[in-house]
Parts: C-alpha cells; sequence; structure tokens
C-alpha cells in the first residue's frame, strides 16, 4: 500500500532551518520529495501541518506546498492498480515528474511575475549571488585561473537573463529553481543557432554548485548554511547525456604530419605545435602556451597540468621527448634563456599576467590576459581547420580531436584504460572509469610510443620538417631470417623481465618492413617460442 503524508525533517542536531519534504512509503520504504522549503521549528506548525506567519510569505509559501502534495495525492491514487509492480522510487520519479510539469508551465506564462514576488520579498541584506560570485571570479583571476573565472562569468551573464534580475539570492537557488533554470535552458539558442544541450548546462550547474559550496563555508556569509544545500543525493543532480567524442584514426594523423609547408609560415608553425602536443601525450593546448626552456631540458618535458595544478592529485609529467618532438623543441629554444616561452603563443602578452601590489587592477589586467588568451587559442583552431582541409581530411582536426584522438588510438591498441588515464593526467579517475593504478614512468613511456607506432606505420617516414628520416625503416625486405636477426639485437636490449613482448612488438612496428600489427605480433610470439625452446623462461604476461 502506497501513502504520503508532509515531513518535517529535523532530525539534524546542528541545524537552524531543516527541510520540509514530502515522504512517500511503499512496500516498507520511504523516500522523499523536496518542496524547497527550509524552516526554523517556529515556523512550522506540527498539528496543523502548515507553515506558520513568522515565515515571511507564508501564504503564498502554504499554497505551494499545498499544490505539490495534491499532485502527489493524485498521481499515487492513479498508480493504485500499479501498486504490486511499482516500486517506491517509481512512485516517486512520476510523481516528480507531475510536479516539475505542473510548475514548468506555470513557470513559462508567469515567470517574470513570479521571480520578481520572490526576489522582491528577500531581505536587503541577503547574500547575492551575483555579487559573491563576482569577488570569487576576482580571486581566481589573481590566482592564474582565468579560465574558471571566465566561465562563472558565462554562468552570471546566463543567470541573469533567465531570471531578468540584477540580484539573485543565494537562498532562492533550491532544487526547484534548478530544475527551472536547466528547462529554460535547453530551450535556448547559442551562438551557432543550435539548442544548448544538458551537457552545457551541466557547466553551469557545476559553477553554480563551487559558489554555493564557498558560500556555505563561508563564516562571513550568515544566511547560507548546510541545510539549505539543494545539491547532492537528496537535492539536483547534474546531469551528463553520453557525446560521440570525435575522434580521426592513425591513418588521419598520418596525413597531417606528411604534409609539407613552407617553413616560418603561420600554418607550418601551428603544424608544429599540434604535432607537438599530440608527440607528448596529448597535451592540452594551454600547457603548450605556457611551456618555458627550462621545462624542456635534456631531452625531457617536465610539467603540471594547468588545469588541475591546484587539485591535490594534479599530475607531473615527465616525458622523454620523441625524435620529432625533439627536433621540433630545437628549433624553438634555440638561442632563448631558460625562463623564456618556448613557443611564440603569449609572450607578447603576458606582462598581462604579472602579479601587482594594486589588486584591482591586477585583476583588470588579468581578464584581458584570459580574453586575449582565449582568442590565441581560437586562432590556433582557425589555422588547424586549414590544415585539416590542405591534409585532405575527412572531419576537421582539433585541439580536442588531437588529444581524444590520441587516447583512442592508445585504447585500440592495447592499452588499458588506468594507463590512458595517467597519460591524460585526470586528477580524478571517474574521468576515465574504473581503478587508477600507478606505472612506472617507462611503461607510460611504452603505451605513448604504440600511439606514435600506430600512427608512423600509415606515414611515409618522414619528420616534420619534410626530411626523410633514415632510423624510421632498418629492413625493407620483410624476410623471416632478417627481422628475427632484429628480433635477437632487441632482445639483447630489452630482456629485462618486463613486458618483454611489447617492447619486441614496438621494434618491429617501428624499425621493419612490417606494418601489420596482428603479424608483427606472429613474428614476436614466434621468438619467443624459440626462446623457450632453448631453456628460457619465459613469463605468460610477456605474451602479446
Amino acid at each position: 500500500m502506497a501513502t504520503y503524508y508532509k515531513f518535517f525533517d529535523d532530525r539534524s542536531k546542528s541545524a537552524e532551518k531543516f527541510p520540509l519534504k514530502i515522504a512517500v512509503s511503499h512496500k516498507k520504504k520511504t523516500t522523499y520529495i523536496p518542496t524547497g522549503y527550509y524552516l526554523t521549528s517556529k515556523e512550522w506548525d506540527p498539528e496543523k501541518k502548515k507553515i506558520t506567519s513568522k515565515y515571511k510569505n507564508s501564504g503564498s509559501a502554504n499554497a505551494k506546498v499545498e499544490k505539490k502534495y495534491a499532485i502527489v495525492g493524485e498521481i499515487v491514487e492513479s498508480l493504485r492498480p500499479y501498486w504490486k509492480e511499482l516500486n517506491v522510487d517509481q512512485i516517486k520519479e512520476a510523481a516528480e515528474e507531475k510536479i516539475n510539469e505542473e510548475f514548468q508551465e506555470k513557470f513559462k506564462k508567469d515567470a517574470p511575475k513570479i521571480l520578481n514576488a520572490v526576489l522582491n520579498s528577500e531581505k536587503a541584506d541577503s547574500t547575492c549571488f551575483y555579487e559573491y560570485a563576482g569577488e570569487i571570479c576576482k580571486l581566481y583571476y589573481r590566482n592564474d585561473q582565468g579560465g574558471t573565472a571566465a566561465c562563472i562569468e558565462g554562468t552570471i551573464k546566463s543567470l541573469k537573463k533567465f531570471t531578468g534580475q540584477n540580484k539573485l539570492p543565494i537562498k532562492q537557488i533550491d532544487e526547484a529553481f534548478m530544475v527551472s533554470y536547466e528547462k529554460w535552458y535547453v530551450r535556448q539558442l547559442n551562438d551557432r543557432g543550435q539548442l544548448n544541450t544538458i551537457n552545457g548546462f551541466g557547466f553551469k550547474a557545476k559553477d553554480i554548485r563551487l559558489i554555493y559550496n564557498r558560500a556555505v563555508k563561508d563564516k562571513t556569509v550568515e544566511d547560507i548554511t548546510r541545510d539549505m544545500y539543494c545539491f547532492g543525493h537528496s537535492g539536483y543532480s547534474i546531469k551528463k547525456e553520453k557525446t560521440d567524442n570525435k575522434n580521426i584514426d592513425p591513418s588521419e594523423i598520418a596525413k597531417i604530419y606528411d604534409l609539407t609547408l613552407t617553413p616560418g609560415t603561420r600554418l607550418w608553425h601551428h603544424l608544429n605545435y599540434f604535432k607537438y602536443y599530440f608527440e607528448c601525450w596529448g597535451m592540452n593546448w594551454a600547457d603548450i602556451a605556457f611551456l618555458r626552456v627550462y621545462q624542456v631540458q635534456n631531452g625531457r618535458l617536465k610539467y603540471r597540468r594547468r588545469k588541475t595544478k591546484w587539485s591535490n592529485n594534479a599530475k607531473k609529467f615527465d616525458i622523454g621527448h620523441s625524435p620529432i618532438a625533439q627536433e621540433i623543441i630545437d628549433y624553438y629554444v634555440r638561442g632563448k634563456k631558460p625562463s623564456d616561452f618556448v613557443f611564440p603563443l603569449i609572450g607578447d602578452i603576458s606582462y598581462l599576467n604579472d602579479e601587482l601590489k594594486d589588486k584591482e587592477l591586477e585583476t583588470v589586467n588579468k581578464k584581458l590576459f584570459q580574453k586575449k588568451l582565449n582568442n590565441r587559442r581560437s586562432s590556433h583552431i582557425r589555422r588547424l581547420k586549414t590544415i585539416s582541409k590542405n591534409a585532405g581530411l575527412k572531419e576537421n582536426v582539433s585541439i580536442y580531436v588531437g588529444r581524444h584522438s590520441f587516447f583512442s588510438i592508445a585504447l585500440r591498441n592495447g592499452v588499458s584504460k588506468s594507463e590512458i588515464s595517467e597519460l591524460a593526467g585526470h586528477s580524478n579517475y571517474q574521468v576515465t572509469e574504473g581503478y587508477l593504478a600507478g606505472f612506472s614512468g617507462e611503461q607510460l613511456a611504452l603505451s605513448a610510443d604504440l600511439v606514435r607506432t600506430a600512427v608512423s606505420k600509415h606515414s611515409t617516414g618522414r619528420t616534420h620538417n619534410g626530411i626523410l628520416d633514415d632510423n624510421v625503416i632498418l629492413n625493407r625486405s620483410g624476410d623471416q631470417s632478417q627481422i628475427n636477426d632484429f628480433l635477437k639485437k632487441a632482445w639483447s636490449r630489452f630482456s629485462n623481465g618486463t613486458k618483454t613482448s611489447t617492447n619486441l612488438l614496438i621494434e618491429v612496428l617501428q624499425k621493419t618492413s612490417c606494418r601489420d600489427g596482428v603479424k608483427a605480433q606472429e613474428y614476436v610470439n614466434a621468438f619467443l617460442s624459440r626462446k623457450e625452446q632453448e631453456g628460457v623462461k619465459i613469463q605468460k604476461l610477456d605474451r602479446v
């Protein structure tokens, strides 16, 4: 039997205000539907089951609660014939859907009037989301997190358009508000004339949650408390839809590598940038832009991802340069000091990112720097489109296509998701999924080599400046005995008891005429079998 009732949840011993919910019980289980109201003990009458006059605008609040309560009752009764088949969560879902539908229709008709009444009813000293978020943005700009600040400013702009108001008390951002904002947002058109996506709204919701969290922890913000928090398991859940990542296969990447451009031209430089961040495990563009000479010494790249550098799990990279990456670096660091930027991307605007005694001026400068940085990034994207066209690609390559393609190629070539997570530098493995295992720098470099090999076997074997590299192919005849002799030499270099077959496989694909991965595995397995016959103990893990 399904029942429902109003539930004033005053179980917390530390909270000053408590949520008013509608409880739904069925099959000995109870779940709760939020009404969006938080009350003190004096603002709730447990006998009459009503909000008292001590709560401001209690009449309007009671009307809304009764409306939602009536909808729950209507749904529970309408589902009576199906009670045996349904569980309590399914009944709750149906009720919430109906509530959202009813209130959304009302919102669409009377949005300006409702929002004005709600917002104007708040006390003048209520903390305004826009003002508080604006101050947080200043801190982000000064802490060299201009990207985050710019995103929050975009969210503020969107919220102002949604509410039609220049004031938005943080306390008014509850679950019902987020649901209404979400439904409004996905009906709007973006700059490209397309409907906004639910994933796009997810970024807005995360910005709001970030500001809300800071306000809750901020002791100077007295009107916002943890019990008012509207996100999480019992509140609004940020949605995410699966998208098709645009990845291109190794043969398409090889077309870019084989493209011959006039040295010194803008297009030539941007092609070098792409090759470098692809060779270096799918680096982010921002990491390329901020890279300094001292970080690329002695044939290695050492850096920390800017996107996650403030995280406790921020990834530090130590990557050995491939021949192509090293050739690119050698060109750009010539004659530069260790503190100079490697690539000519932001050197002329870097002064805007300097720290100043005047914090207000510093904020203005860093905001301008972020705008110019975004423009440089957009310019790189435009050049990549031209490069894609000149290379005859089916799809335009972009910064993210290059990054995602690196990891897609790695996955298709047997690199585990755990290794890919570390190659990507994700601070939270949920981005990649599963268990985040620790891998040695040698093993990660091996995984990156698998990707480069998958690309190189489609390429003509040319380096980034168009000069034939004789080290790419050592054997051209493909003769079985020659490959066997080659494997013997490779074995002497790599017989260290760990991942032997993977080392040998990479050597065969990179330095022999064999370009078939399956055939290369056959060569390696046959060679290992012969070693076993010679009395060498081969671990099962060494098999391909």
